[in-house]
């Protein structure tokens, strides 16, 4: 097969052109690569289960294409995409889907809540893509019950498995701004729910 368009798969099961378009490799599938992502659609199928680890392979190349699943009305394709190709890319090519990863946690609309694409994110999140919480700069002059107020407005992120992520406060008193309080910190943790884990460190380094 020469032509690079003959590399992509014609059915669910045609393991040949899968692994051909495997063997041929990037930069030589560029042309074909919104064409052999279609194949995530469903991950259950037998073509797309090979082809998967291909692509997360592939990396910064695959941006454009991602942006047009995720922009398209398909939610279930958008399910696996979200799962197999934005946690694998590198940091950098990961941060723009940063604010559609965040509306996607803390703002779906009810079709992609029905098909848990807010979980695909959270996980996504979880896995690789450094989604930032608000920043508390150590220097500000707050008191406890502003830590409290702040802590209370920054979102959390729930892991797959039941824990949350909690955003590490730092605080320094009004009457010594040289002092680092721990008592402070150890409030604002205790007023989550004991029976989550902090996934964050907790204490003042």
């Amino acid at each position: 097969m020469t032509n690079v368009h003959e590399l992509v798969p014609r059915s669910k099961s045609d393991y040949e052109r899968a692994h051909a378009a495997i063997q041929a490799g990037y930069p030589a599938v560029e042309p074909i690569l919104g064409d052999l992502i279609e194949w995530l659609q469903d991950c259950n199928w037998p073509v797309a289960k090979i082809l998967v680890p291909f692509l997360q392979s592939i990396g910064e190349p695959l941006v454009p294409h991602i942006w047009h699943v995720l922009e398209s009305d398909d939610d279930v394709w958008r399910y696996w995409v979200l799962g197999y190709l934005v946690p694998a890319l590198p940091p950098h090519a990961a941060a723009p889907f940063r604010s559609e990863l965040e509306r996607l946690c803390y703002e779906p609309r009810h079709n992609e809540r029905a098909e848990l694409l807010d979980d695909r994110a959270s996980s996504a999140v979880a896995e690789e893509v450094d989604v930032a919480l608000r920043q508390i700069d150590p220097n500000d002059a707050i008191g406890d019950c502003d830590v409290l107020d702040l802590m209370e407005r920054i979102p959390k992120l729930e892991h797959p498995v039941g824990r949350e992520e909690v955003a590490r406060v730092r605080v320094r008193f009004r009457e010594d701004r040289g002092a680092l309080s721990d008592d402070i910190e150890r409030k604002v943790i205790d007023r989550f729910d004991e029976r989550v884990r902090p996934v964050a460190p907790v204490d003042a380094g």
